[in-house]
C-alpha cells in the first residue's frame, strides 16, 4: 500500500471505532436500565442483516472478478506458448536454411580450389575433405529437421 491509501485505510478505522465508543457511550446514558438497552439494540437486527448481506455480495462480486481475471490470463499465456512455439519452428527452419548455405559456400569453396590446384594429390585431399564435411553437415540438418 502507498502513504495516501494506508492513511485512509487507519482514517477509516479509527473513525468507525469512535462512532461505536461513541454510540455506545450515547446508549449507555440514555437508557437507566439494560434491558431498555437491549430493547434499543434489537431495534436495528433487520440493518445487521442488511449489511451482512452486502457483504456477502460484495465476496462473491470479487470472486466473479477475479475468476474473469484468471481466465483473461490464462488465454494469454496460451497465446504466449503459442508464440513461443511459432518461434521455435521458425528458428528450426533458419538453422536449416543457414546449414544449406554452409553446405553449398563449402562445396563451392572445395571445387574453386580443385580446378585451381591442377594436383592431382591435393584434389583427392580436398574431394575426401568435401565429402566427410558434407556427410558432417547431412547430419546436422536431419538433426534439426527431425528426420533421423
Amino acid at each position: 500500500m502507498n502513504s495516501d491509501k494506508k492513511w485512509i485505510f487507519v482514517a477509516t478505522i479509527i473513525g468507525v471505532l469512535l462512532i461505536q465508543i461513541i454510540g455506545a457511550l450515547i446508549i449507555y446514558n440514555s437508557f437507566d436500565s439494560w434491558s431498555n438497552r437491549g430493547s434499543f439494540g434489537d431495534m436495528f437486527g433487520m440493518l445487521s442483516s442488511l449489511f451482512n448481506a452486502l457483504a456477502f455480495s460484495a465476496i462473491i462480486y470479487g470472486l466473479y472478478l477475479q475468476r474473469k481475471d484468471i481466465k483473461i490470463t490464462q488465454e494469454e499465456f496460451r497465446q504466449s506458448v503459442k508464440a513461443q512455439q511459432e518461434q521455435a519452428e521458425s528458428l528450426k527452419q533458419t538453422a536449416i536454411l543457414n546449414s544449406i548455405s554452409t553446405l553449398a559456400s563449402c562445396y563451392t569453396e572445395m571445387t574453386v580450389h580443385k580446378n585451381r590446384a591442377g594436383l592431382r594429390a591435393f584434389a583427392q585431399h580436398y574431394d575426401e575433405k568435401r565429402d566427410s564435411k558434407f556427410e558432417e553437415l547431412e547430419e546436422k540438418i536431419r538433426e534439426l529437421s527431425g528426420n533421423n
